[in-house]
């Protein structure tokens, strides 16, 4: 994909509501690039990259715009011509997604109306260490650094149980695993309930929060 960066371009908010054919595809693989071509039951745009205030919102938070487009993401139009980040999200036969809002005037995410069923956000394609993070943001930020590593988001710190099989598939064949959650209130009381989830389908896991004074990734 082409990371170019046009100054402006059109975009539409327009949306695809799932009356494509899905045919069935094999399951992503740990290591592997999740998302399909061509992409459907996304947000529809006229250029899939990210326009330059994506990239400066992202520089803001010392996030990597190219990483993020080289990962799929790119910006669209809502609804309500709130501009925002397509994050693609992948696990089932059907794509899922979550919109982050970059203007800070609107709902921070919006998601498709369909259940996300397994769906999780990778970021990077790393062999030696899998970091399970809790939002699309952290695992950008952790996807971003010098270590060879695969950032998978949880998309919240309660996924579903079939979220949780399936990461569980996913981050088995990694010889190093960490757990790395926010150091709020919630995310220290989910923590360790998580890394048992997670052991419970075979997983072992180490717990880590980021370190004081710093409270999350992203």
């Amino acid at each position: 994909m082409s990371v170019g960066r046009p100054h402006d371009f059109p975009m539409s908010n327009e949306f695809y509501h799932g009356e494509e054919h899905l045919e069935a595809r094999p399951e992503p693989e740990p290591g592997k690039a999740w998302w399909p071509r061509p992409l459907v039951c996304l947000p529809r745009t006229q250029v899939p990259t990210l326009s330059r205030r994506a990239d400066d919102y992202l520089y803001a938070r010392r996030l990597s715009a190219a990483l993020a487009a080289q990962n799929g993401w790119y910006s669209f139009l809502d609804d309500a011509d709130t501009e925002r980040i397509c994050i693609p999200c992948y696990g089932e036969f059907w794509p899922y997604w979550q919109g982050r809002d970059i203007t800070g005037k609107a709902k921070p995410y919006i998601c498709p109306p369909w259940k996300r069923g397994r769906s999780l956000c990778q970021v990077s394609n790393g062999k030696s260490l899998v970091a399970i993070v809790e939002g699309p943001m952290d695992a950008l930020a952790a996807a971003g650094t010098d270590l060879d590593l695969t950032a998978i988001a949880l998309l919240g710190l309660r996924p579903p149980k079939e979220a949780l099989e399936w990461l569980a598939k996913l981050a088995l064949p990694y010889p190093k695993r960490i757990l790395c959650l926010d150091r709020d209130p919630e995310a220290l009381k989910r923590g360790p309930e998580l890394a048992s989830l997670l052991a419970e389908h075979g997983l072992a896991i180490r717990l880590k929060y980021p370190p004081s004074p710093y409270k999350d990734l992203a």
